[in-house]
């Protein structure tokens, strides 16, 4: 039972003669993680009463055919109870994504893989942060809000609401470090969310040698730069952002008195890896739009290990995400 538990996240806590009493592993203060291992436990339930039996007793050998295990032996090999290092929740979660994420406000599947992602891994302050978010009624981080208590900043360049964080501010990689501060985000807020068009790659580049660490970042990765193309444009000031057969195209000053329209807007994904892996971060996920990185002190070691970027593209192929050359000749 503990070992099964142990799997899931869970601590065992105490025992009496009939039962086991476990703590889900966010509640678990990490000197319990520690030092409170199985020994200790059984070692405690013998003044509640428990019995050390060897198994199988006398008793029941009569009933030992059909007995199976409760968790297989190569999935538990590495799990075991008495470890003293605390457990994301559930083994290879990054495995098991629903097949078809739910969607309910973000306009991808992002607010459902997001739920995933923070059912395994533990938040440490519920706070976001989420840039050129429009409105607000398509942000990433609204379904943690309103469901999971979160709170935080949102920001767009032309929309505020006060009633939900919702701040007007420019974003550009010059003034994002200062609405950081200013509102008071944390250098380990728990989500990074940015939409911010063509400067998307050059204002996160600003928040890491800002200082700022934030346990899951996602970014809009542009399959029209392929999965192997670091480059982007120079953070220009959007003036209107559509969708067209090449899939999302931006206009910006492209010199006096014209515009130049392009659908590489932002940056695809091995920019996004590029940039965001010298400061620790792992690929997990990819939707339709976008890249999810986790930080590297919350990734397992068999994660870090055997979910490559590769296995992540291929993941994002179920959701709608393309595989594309660069350049196109559209």
């Amino acid at each position: 039972v503990a070992q099964l538990a142990h799997s899931m996240g869970y601590k065992p806590a105490y025992l009496n003669q009939y039962n086991l009493f476990l703590i889900r592993g966010d509640l678990v203060p990490a000197r319990m993680w520690r030092e409170w291992t199985l020994a200790r436990v059984l070692e405690h339930s013998r003044g509640l009463g428990r019995y050390r039996l060897p198994f199988p007793s006398e008793e029941c050998n009569a009933f030992v055919d059909g007995l199976a295990e409760v968790m297989p032996s190569d999935r538990a090999a590495n799990t075991t109870a008495t470890s003293t290092t605390m457990p994301h929740r559930g083994r290879r979660w990054w495995e098991h994504l629903p097949a078809i994420p739910r969607q309910v406000y973000s306009k991808g599947s992002e607010d459902g893989i997001l739920e995933h992602i923070f059912a395994h891994v533990r938040a440490a302050n519920k706070q976001y942060a989420e840039l050129a978010v429009g409105d607000g009624r398509a942000s990433n981080a609204r379904l943690l809000r309103e469901k999971g208590g979160w709170r935080g900043l949102l920001v767009d360049c032309c929309h505020s609401n006060p009633a939900i964080g919702l701040h007007r501010e420019q974003i550009s990689a010059m003034s994002v470090l200062g609405i950081l501060e200013r509102h008071r985000v944390p250098r380990q807020v728990d989500l990074l969310s940015l939409h911010a068009d063509a400067a998307d790659a050059f204002v996160l580049r600003s928040i890491l040698q800002g200082g700022f660490r934030p346990s899951v970042i996602v970014a809009e990765a542009n399959e029209n730069f392929g999965e192997e193309s670091q480059l982007s444009f120079p953070g220009r000031p959007v003036l209107h952002r559509n969708w067209s057969a090449c899939g999302p195209t931006c206009a910006f000053h492209g010199g006096p008195r014209r515009q130049q329209s392009t659908a590489l807007c932002g940056a695809g994904v091995a920019a996004w890896v590029g940039l965001a892996s010298p400061a620790g971060y792992h690929s997990v996920y990819l939707s339709r739009t976008s890249l999810f990185l986790l930080r590297g002190g919350l990734v397992p070691p068999e994660m870090a290990r055997e979910w490559t970027l590769a296995r992540a593209l291929e993941r994002s192929r179920p959701l709608g995400r393309e595989r594309r050359v660069f350049p196109r000749e559209a």
